[in-house]
């Protein structure tokens, strides 16, 4: 995943503690790994901004507007939040203050579990990112 996004993206996932907490993923760009290496350069911050993952029971909108994502978008200005079912990206507006610039949802709720397992619809910024994130671990 992440191939065809230009610049090159990957998800690095269990970051550590950079002074906001620590996100279940970053989404770094290529440049920042030296080459061949599987983990960012040292003190790298991920330019793509960092993931944050429920689990499917849980409220996506509700973590969004959440002080934990609110601490991970102080620190990295962008924010994906899933529950596997809800896909939302939380940035900045006109005015500096966070606000979800994109979502997509899945399901109504987690008994619509079938609809997880549906082929994803085209989206053109949350599709690629929410297909890498299915492959990442729930924290």
């Amino acid at each position: 995943m992440g191939e065809t996004l230009k610049p090159r993206v990957l998800a690095v996932s269990q970051l550590r503690n950079a002074g906001a907490g620590s996100p279940d993923a970053g989404l770094f760009t290529a440049s920042q790994f030296s080459k061949g290496a599987s983990d960012p350069l040292p003190g790298q911050l991920p330019e793509r901004g960092v993931v944050e993952i429920k689990s499917v029971a849980e409220d996506g909108w509700l973590t969004a507007s959440s002080a934990q994502v609110s601490k991970y978008w102080e620190k990295y200005r962008l924010v994906l939040v899933t529950n596997y079912r809800d896909f939302l990206l939380v940035g900045e507006d006109r005015a500096g203050r966070p606000t979800v610039l994109e979502s997509l949802r899945l399901a109504e709720s987690a008994s619509h579990r079938a609809a997880l397992y549906q082929p994803f619809v085209r989206h053109p910024v949350l599709t690629p990112v929410a297909l890498a994130v299915t492959l990442l671990p729930v924290s």
